[in-house]
């Protein structure tokens, strides 16, 4: 029996033939073989010549195989999916596993006959926005210490910004001592910066014979 060539083009496109040299366009399968037909994912679908004739259709499609959750390789730390997206599961066709982590935002996976559209799912870290921070005094200036590469030191540390993950912010004041805080998946160490007043330093003085003052108001 002769394949029908467009019939095998649709095949190839979707499917994987055990015995490549039989499932050729426009070859002959001999009476008595099987060819089998494997979609990634799935179960391999035989069908066998008998004089001239197949033990039914060859209209075989892959559009509704599974996906097997454990083909997902590598997933970052921490992050989670839900059911049916757990380990050993089979996921239907058609569906998409979501994964979550606080703080960040992950990747998702859809499954598309029997195929995974990311084996590999990363999440990024959240922003902080500068403006969740409090009580800064507006003669308080800011500067990033750490942040995204290649940009100004403080282009992130100022009002309206968002700050990526990781970053410190430092704070100055004529005369103070500021505090500094750091972003983390979203979240500021410290929300509230203040400024404490720098004391003075005590210098002996000697004015009309006074010596060694020792006491102030």
């Amino acid at each position: 029996m002769l394949f029908d060539s467009v019939l095998l083009i649709s095949l190839y496109s979707t499917l994987k033939l055990s015995d490549t040299s039989l499932g050729r366009a426009g070859a002959t399968v001999p009476h008595g073989s099987t060819c089998v037909f494997k979609c990634p994912g799935g179960t391999g679908i035989s069908k066998e010549c008998s004089a001239g004739a197949w033990n039914g259709t060859l209209n075989v499609s892959c559009s509704s195989a599974p996906c097997a959750f454990n083909d997902i390789v590598a997933v970052h730390a921490g992050a989670i999916s839900s059911a049916p997206c757990m380990a050993d599961a089979m996921v239907a066709n058609g569906s998409t596993c979501s994964f979550a982590k606080s703080g960040y935002a992950c990747d998702s996976s859809a499954c598309s006959g029997g195929v995974w559209s990311d084996t590999a799912i990363n999440c990024t870290a959240d922003r902080c926005a500068f403006n969740d921070l409090v009580s800064v005094d507006p003669s308080t200036t800011a500067q990033r210490r750490f942040g995204d590469v290649g940009q100004p030191p403080n282009a992130r540390c100022r009002s309206g910004e968002s700050v990526t993950s990781g970053s410190i912010c430092d704070f100055s004041r004529t005369g103070h001592t500021c505090d500094s805080t750091s972003c983390y998946a979203g979240n500021w160490s410290d929300p509230v910066i203040t400024c404490s007043a720098n004391p003075c330093a005590f210098v002996q003085a000697r004015a009309r014979g006074l010596t060694n003052i020792t006491s102030w108001i």
